[in-house]
């Protein structure tokens, strides 16, 4: 199993000679932390690695087709232990390996990194990656013409950067991959969803659609039994009886008891109208109303 450590530019195991070395920001659109130097200088690393461990060195180079910094690596007991190179950067800025060695015997080894020439562009140095032995065969580095030949830079570097933008678009057509699939899978489920619901359709039998008019019946109703209720009194028909009798002043009534002959004594219904009441009349033998006979002769005189 092989084991994997970054240092980066920051760490005090890296030594930097000189003061020309200055922690910075790498340019857009990457965005690190880095050690650059504007002149020549020289940075120091010693680690101790098995046979079959791999150092890689990791920078940023700035745009520039000729003007680029030249670099000398060196690693005691390493493959390619000397590795000189401008870098150039045509096209771009640009994250890169710049060196990358697999160490041929146990023990400590010391990476150097000599800059040996600076003219516009900086050296910007940002994580030196250790890892551990591996079955894989690492390609070695071979030393490129100088600087003043024109932009040169060897094929393995260039490999290294493809390499890596290989790596950064991995993701990508992965996640595009994978939306392909799910797409293609949902478009499977259709249409097979699709095929059956017509098969089940095609196989039910057609059931021709009919009015059905609602038909409203009446029930007979049995009526609930009630409590007899005895007849009010006939209270109407004496009241109209009473309202049909003549109304009987009390002046037309006849003394409840006369003395003397009957026919004198008025019928009812008739006009008689006594001109004095009963307790008017003189006393007599028989008492208070004597004959009217009597009354009617004293008072004709």
């Amino acid at each position: 199993m092989s084991t994997f450590e970054t240092i980066d530019d920051r760490d005090l195991r890296i030594i930097y000679f000189g003061d020309s070395w200055e922690p910075a920001l790498a340019p857009p659109p990457f965005g690190i932390t880095v050690h650059k130097t504007n002149r020549p200088a020289q940075a120091d690393f010693t680690f101790e690695a098995s046979k079959g461990h791999s150092v890689k060195v990791m920078s940023v180079a700035e745009k520039t087709r000729t003007n680029g910094p030249t670099v000398n690596f060196t690693v005691d007991g390493c493959e390619s232990s000397v590795h000189e190179q401008t870098l150039n950067s045509p096209g771009e800025t640009s994250y890169r390996t710049v060196f990358n060695c697999v160490t041929t015997a146990d023990g400590n080894h010391t990476l150097r990194i000599n800059v040996l020439k600076v003219t516009k562009h900086p050296f910007m140095l940002d994580t030196i990656e250790l890892r551990g032995p591996t079955n894989d065969t690492t390609e070695s580095f071979s030393a490129a013409p100088s600087a003043e030949n024109g932009p040169t830079e060897t094929s393995n570097t260039s490999n290294a950067s493809s390499g890596s933008t290989r790596k950064v678009n991995v993701g990508g057509i992965v996640g595009g991959v994978i939306a392909a699939l799910v797409i293609l899978a949902m478009l499977v489920v259709f249409i097979l969803y699709r095929k059956r619901k017509l098969e089940r359709s095609q196989r039910s039998p057609q059931i021709t659609p009919f009015n059905i008019t609602p038909v409203l019946t009446s029930m007979p109703v049995t009526p609930l039994p009630t409590a007899a209720v005895p007849p009010p009194p006939p209270t109407h028909s004496l009241r109209i009886e009473q309202d049909r009798s003549p109304a009987i002043l009390e002046d037309e009534l006849p003394p409840p008891f006369v003395a003397g002959n009957s026919r004198d004594i008025p019928r009812r219904g008739s006009t008689y109208k006594p001109r004095r009441s009963i307790d008017s009349l003189p006393p007599t033998e028989y008492g208070y109303g004597g004959g009217l006979r009597e009354w009617s002769s004293e008072n004709r005189h």
